[in-house]
């Protein structure tokens, strides 16, 4: 979950990271024989998301793992996200408000990032997220979502990127917000 929100606490097990030599080791050790290729899909539309699935295809390279890149039109990587008829599914999100509500809701609607895995968990605690009255039970409710999506869900989290959003120089009153959320009431344009 993006740790640039409200309420974001972090999973109590260390995340994924990049680690060739115990990649090898773990997929050797798994006695899957890794023949073929592997589809990896993702929206055309977002241009890091290309770059991303770049990236992921190199070092899955390296492992001797060969992925095949597949950018598709939005409505398209929708159709095939949800249908789960991918290998891999690259997708990113962003929040649209400063409350980690917001991408639990997005995991939430999307099942687990397209990956399948159950919800009602998830739905349980994000209706106790929102009935909560602290700061403190709210984190952990953060901590508990974070612990199940590493143990649970077979999805890893790549990037957090940071909303970018460009004006000219006409344009008055324009402030981003760092989940990308900005309002249209105090922007003018200067003659």
């Amino acid at each position: 979950l993006p740790p640039n929100l409200g309420h974001w606490s972090a999973p109590t097990q260390p995340a994924f990271a990049l680690n060739l030599d115990k990649a090898r080791q773990l997929l050797a050790s798994s006695g899957v024989k890794v023949d073929g290729t592997f589809e990896i899909i993702y929206d055309s539309g977002v241009g890091l998301d290309d770059l991303v699935a770049q990236i992921v295809q190199a070092n899955l390279a390296k492992i001797g793992i060969t992925v095949k890149l597949t950018g598709l039109e939005t409505g398209a990587f929708l159709d095939r996200a949800y249908g789960l008829s991918a290998d891999m599914v690259l997708w990113s999100y962003g929040a649209i408000s400063p409350d980690m509500v917001d991408p639990m809701g997005w995991i939430l609607g999307t099942s687990w990032l397209f990956t399948g895995f159950e919800t009602k968990t998830l739905a349980a605690q994000y209706a106790a997220y929102n009935a909560a009255t602290t700061d403190q039970a709210k984190a952990t409710i953060v901590a508990q979502v974070q612990d199940d999506a590493l143990k649970n869900a077979p999805a890893i989290p790549l990037i957090d990127f940071q909303v970018t959003q460009a004006v000219g120089a006409h344009v008055q009153g324009f402030a981003s917000a760092p989940w990308g959320l900005y309002y249209w009431d105090p922007i003018w344009l200067k003659s």
